[in-house]
């Protein structure tokens, strides 16, 4: 089928005047943009949660008025202070810093769930009586010294809380270092750890279930020399709950609160440093036959993230090496190789650029982009090159106008029935995925309009311009067009050909693997709300198997949920499809009143049936409940209004009063109600 008169026109242009099809297309798609993106303020954003919370949703609104509410009424009282550092006086500091170097302890420690964690591995349970293994974990702390003593402003503890600590406080001659233990303590401690592993179970009942019981079961049933903090610390967060499991994890305590801790209650505390003493840890541990660093517990790898992406990014470019390194050699053009990256290079920079109309913020999701258009890209830089003239075949109008009707039809099947599926994610109520889409197809679109501009521009440059240079300037003719010919259309072809039983065979016995594997073992993370890495890293590691060994994890995590119904306040809408951070100002519901007795008393209806529902079952009556019990006994007066309720509370930059007031002249059953509401809902 003979090209068509537009695709005929289009070429003789392209063909006339290369040079300027390549200065214009360069000027368009790759300094303009370039110029437009310095002056626009888009920045990647390093919290992988942000942007897949939902909008335009039933909940959504509710839900984002619910964020803007939260600061003001869960604000504290907390007053945060400067730390300095304190120089030491005298030999009295000496001597208290001394004994807080002790590591026994009679009394809970606050907050301990809540501190930075490790876990190592080791052989099996009676490792942990081998003086080696608890030599090294004593001198652990003296190694990470450094580390740890960048948290010594803001945290109140100074030991490392392991197994070889709590075996030097159970020591009969109570060794207040575990470095003076002896193979006899050692033999002792074993005696009376395994006495008390009878009463575990009681041991944890008591200690985390009866606290408030002094007269639990039992408690009672626990033996004196078992009853200690420590030995209820041992069995419950230090050693795992299975005991004969091979291998055998081992839970640590680090003396600090992880930097979630420490953020929630106004601490800005650098995450270098705890990424400096994980570090450290693994150092310390690699050094070891004995011990295996496995998990840790800082709640940074949210902080890490950004960090980890912009180093995998060395991956791509290992991709991109190869890729354009067999470009280069099936095409023998290097020049190709580098206009091609110079094509993909300005898809992505248009693509930033329109991106950047619709939103600042630059979701980590959107860099698996350019990965997929390395794939792409590449796919049709191959089909454009090889549809375009060779050298035995005349470069003319005709010739040209055949190649581009032929390559550009096909590479717009391809890119199309690639860029729909993208911009289809616009519709999404997941903010990150209308990001991604808008993205990936913004890129796709641009890199199809280089191809079809730029590449074949070049391409002809190249035959007419180029070539005939670089073959005169070349004294050794070296033709590898015969080479890359055997390679590409005998061998390979040869190689396909004949193997195709053995290709069809691998593949389905590839698909039937990957089929088995997804049905039985491809699932969500059961115990890890939020895994970012691999399974190996020690971080996610902590996440997916601390609460399977470890049973204080479980009661960490099971923490009672509290729901909070606020009235009076208009939903949050959303100013900006794709930024998250443009959302409306939350207002108040003016249809939101209690005008008389009859609304008050339906609200606290509504109210006690919440309360009365299986899953809720709080038996405190709500404030409206107790309002109506108690404005029933309140006397009115008729020329003055009897105020029965004000309360005041900040809310972005303006007051919101909440007030119940009986109004002059009215019946003492008319009460007046306009105000923001709220309510707990233990659950």
């Amino acid at each position: 089928m003979p090209p068509s008169t537009f695709a005929t026109k289009y070429s003789s242009i392209i063909y006339s005047y290369p040079g300027s099809v390549l200065v214009i297309t360069t000027v368009i798609f790759t300094l303009l943009p370039t110029l437009l993106l310095i002056q626009r303020s888009l920045h990647l954003s390093n919290n992988p949660e942000k942007g897949f919370d939902t909008r335009d949703t039933e909940y959504s609104g509710p839900r984002l008025a619910w964020q803007q509410l939260q600061t003001p009424l869960q604000h504290g009282n907390r007053v945060v202070v400067e730390t300095k550092v304190r120089e030491k006086r005298s030999w009295a500091d000496d001597l208290v810093q001394s004994f807080s170097l002790v590591p026994c302890y009679e009394a809970p420690i606050p907050a301990m769930d809540f501190l930075s964690q490790f876990v190592i591995e080791l052989k099996s349970y009676e490792s942990i009586y081998s003086t080696a293994i608890l030599k090294q974990l004593c001198q652990m702390h003296s190694n990470l010294s450094e580390s740890i003593g960048s948290f010594d402003q803001v945290t109140p503890y100074r030991n490392i809380l392991h197994v070889a600590n709590y075996f030097s406080c159970f020591a009969p001659n109570f060794r207040v270092n575990c470095s003076y233990l002896e193979p006899s303590d050692l033999s002792a401690v074993r005696k009376d750890v395994e006495f008390c592993l009878q009463h575990r179970p009681d041991i944890v009942e008591c200690g985390s279930e009866c606290f408030k019981n002094p007269n639990c079961v039992a408690c009672n049933r626990v033996p004196a020399n078992c009853s200690s903090v420590m030995m209820f610390d041992l069995f419950y967060r230090i050693l795992p709950w299975d005991l004969h499991a091979q291998p055998f994890y081992l839970n640590s305590f680090l003396p600090m609160f992880s930097l979630s801790g420490y953020r929630s209650q106004g601490f800005n505390v650098p995450v270098q440093n705890f990424t400096r003493l994980e570090r450290d840890l693994v150092t310390y541990t690699s050094e070891s036959s004995s011990l295996k660093f496995k998990g840790v517990s800082m709640d940074i790898k949210r902080d890490l993230l950004l960090e980890s992406a912009i180093s995998d990014s060395r991956l791509a470019l290992i991709a991109a090496i190869v890729v354009f390194g067999f470009v280069g050699i099936a095409t023998q053009s290097p020049l190709y190789c580098v206009a091609v990256l110079w094509q993909l290079g300005s898809s992505v920079v248009c693509a930033l650029i329109v991106y950047s109309f619709f939103s600042s913020d630059f979701p980590l999701l959107n860099l698996v982009i350019f990965v997929l258009l390395l794939a792409i890209g590449s796919d049709d830089a191959f089909l454009m090159h090889y549809s375009f003239p060779s050298r035995e075949i005349p470069l003319n109008v005709e010739t040209l106008a055949e190649s581009l009707a032929h390559a550009s039809t096909t590479m717009f099947l391809t890119s199309f029935s690639t860029a729909v599926p993208f911009f289809v994610n616009i519709l999404s109520n997941v903010l990150v995925f209308r990001s991604f889409g808008l993205f990936a197809g913004a890129t796709l679109v641009f890199n199809y309009l280089m191809l079809i501009t730029f590449l074949p521009a070049f391409l002809v440059f190249q035959r007419r311009h180029i070539r005939p240079f670089t073959d005169r300037l070349c004294s050794l003719q070296i033709d590898c067009s015969a080479f890359s010919s055997y390679v590409v259309d005998q061998l390979l072809s040869s190689v396909i050909i004949s193997g195709r039983y053995v290709w069809l065979t691998s593949l389905l016995i590839v698909t039937l693997s990957a089929g088995y594997i997804t049905a039985k073992d491809l699932s969500l993370p059961r115990y890890n709300p939020l895994q970012l890495f691999i399974d190996s890293n020690p971080h996610e590691w902590y996440d997916n198997n601390a609460e399977k060994n470890f049973r204080f994890v479980a009661n960490k995590v099971a923490l009672p949920l509290h729901a909070r119904l606020v009235w009076g306040m208009n939903a949050v809408k959303e100013r900006s499809h794709f930024d998250p951070d443009e959302i409306t100002e939350v207002t108040h519901d003016d249809g939101f009143q209690i005008t008389n007795l009859t609304d008050m008393t339906e609200l606290a209806a509504n109210l006690r049936r919440i309360r009365n529902l299986p899953f809720v079952d709080h038996t405190e009556r709500y404030w409206p409940e107790r309002f109506l019990e108690w404005s029933s006994g309140v006397p009115c007066s008729s020329t003055e209004p009897v105020v029965t309720c004000q309360v005041r509370f900040s809310l972005t930059s303006t007051w919101t009063t909440v007030c119940a007031y009986q109004p002059p002249n009215s019946s003492p059953t008319t009460t007046t109600l306009q105000s923001t509401t709220t309510l707990h809902l233990p659950l």
